[in-house]
């Protein structure tokens, strides 16, 4: 891993589907260790943006790098770590309805981790589900699971794994405020590990005193991108909506 380059940089991405042009010219970059929010509206791209620096969409045009690397020209032992050290959480947690939630758990462990021992994996989830209150759902499937049950087991799928780069689709919307506090302060102790956050959100609300930057999407392009204290300036109609300034 090089300091010359930052963690994650995308350069001129293009990406269209059914017709409607959904990312253009996009390049953005972001350093390790950053808390990055992205804010739009349904429809601005800001979604399939996060699916493509985690490896879910390929742009029509345009790279991905990680560390300097290009995520689709690596060799073979590049793209094993690259797919290691980049997890994503889905908005609806995306369980494979077939499994238990302790095998939805043990699927990144032992996908990228094959010869740690399986009673040390499982520990490893019982604690997480443990911590998050969830020990009763351990051996249920995702059909007998609330939204917010669900939601949770796929951010624990997500950082079992300690990822480097975490890129998370509405973290809170459909949960509880007891599962908003829990998820709460994991995104915090994820910012104190120095892990690469970008998440997206409809509105900044409870990320503002975690988030370093916000990037303000519409129609597949950036339309600002600052700090939030800089933001709260500006005199953008879509970025004053977005952050509730009027």
């Amino acid at each position: 891993m090089s300091s010359d380059h930052p963690h994650l940089d995308l350069e001129e991405i293009f990406f269209t589907h059914g017709g409607k042009t959904h990312l253009e010219n996009l390049s953005v970059s972001f350093e390790r260790g950053s808390f990055s929010v992205i804010l739009g509206g349904s429809g601005s791209g800001k979604t399939i943006f996060l699916k493509i620096i985690g490896g879910i969409l390929f742009p029509d045009s345009g790279s991905v790098f990680i560390d300097g690397v290009n995520t689709e020209q690596s060799s073979e032992p590049e793209e094993k770590s690259i797919r290691r050290r980049v997890s994503f959480v889905f908005q609806d947690g995306a369980l494979l309805s077939n499994l238990t939630v302790l095998e939805n758990l043990l699927l990144p462990l032992d996908f990228h981790f094959p010869d740690r021992d399986r009673s040390g994996k499982v520990d490893l989830i019982q604690r997480y589900l443990t911590k998050y209150s969830l020990s009763d759902i351990r051996d249920k499937r995702p059909a007998e699971l609330s939204q917010a049950q669900k939601k949770l087991a796929g951010f624990i799928r997500a950082i079992v794994t300690e990822p480097e780069i975490v890129l998370i689709d509405e973290p809170l919307a459909s949960v509880d405020q007891a599962s908003v506090r829990l998820l709460l302060r994991e995104l915090q102790e994820l910012k104190q590990k120095k892990t690469t956050v970008i998440l997206c959100a409809q509105s900044l609300g409870k990320f503002e005193l975690l988030c370093d930057r916000i990037l303000i999407f519409k129609d597949g392009t950036v339309l600002e991108d600052a700090p939030p204290a800089r933001l709260k300036h500006s005199q953008n109609p879509v970025t004053r909506e977005l952050l509730h300034l009027d």
